[in-house]
């Protein structure tokens, strides 16, 4: 195999952890607060604090945020560059590519290099993986292309529930960690 073999396997493995670490640890609910931004007119329909699956119209969605709070944004599932994870239901690939293809159904979401974002609607969580050096710069432009994608401030983002990491062939040194949005509480100072 070679490197670049070993570096898609070393993804998608860690994608794959982190949607089960993140089903695990992101089962807990509490009283919905809601946060974010909506377009002037535009109603969001409240999404059931006891499933956790995230509701939608053409339009906006909301999603279950960390602490209970209930986040409006855009409908970024049906917004025709997401794409649906069929091997993984209920696993969104929002940015990047999904490391494997299968005959008829698209595999790459928004096209980019740096980073993959995948969604896990089961838990509400965003998965986050930089695939490029530097890592502040990848960080700060899946950042912004997730905000732009959900109509969400920098601060809002915050309140979502996510994991950014890269793997260790990428930087042995942040490798797996929670690397945290720029800007928010507990974020790691990157290079």
């Amino acid at each position: 195999m070679t490197k670049k073999h070993f570096l898609i396997l070393g993804i998608v493995v860690i994608v794959l952890l982190l949607l089960v670490v993140g089903i695990v640890v992101f089962r807990s609910q509490s009283s919905p607060q809601t946060t974010g931004t909506s377009t002037p007119g535009t109603t969001f329909p409240i999404a059931s604090t006891t499933t956790g699956v995230a509701t939608g119209t053409s339009t906006g969605m909301t999603i279950n945020g960390q602490n209970g709070t209930v986040i409006a944004t855009k409908n970024f599932i049906d917004n025709g560059i997401t794409i649906k994870d069929v091997e993984n239901p209920g696993t969104y690939l929002v940015a990047g590519q999904l490391g494997y293809c299968l005959p008829n159904i698209p595999c790459t979401a928004a096209a980019n290099a740096e980073f993959n974002i995948l969604y896990d609607s089961n838990a509400n969580q965003f998965i986050i993986a930089l695939l490029t050096e530097p890592l502040g710069r990848a960080r700060k432009d899946a950042q912004a292309f997730l905000a732009k994608t959900l109509g969400l401030s920098n601060s809002d983002l915050c309140s979502l529930k996510y994991y950014i990491t890269t793997t260790y062939t990428v930087n042995e040194t942040y490798a797996g960690d929670n690397l945290g949005f720029n800007g928010c509480p507990g974020a790691v100072v990157l290079p």
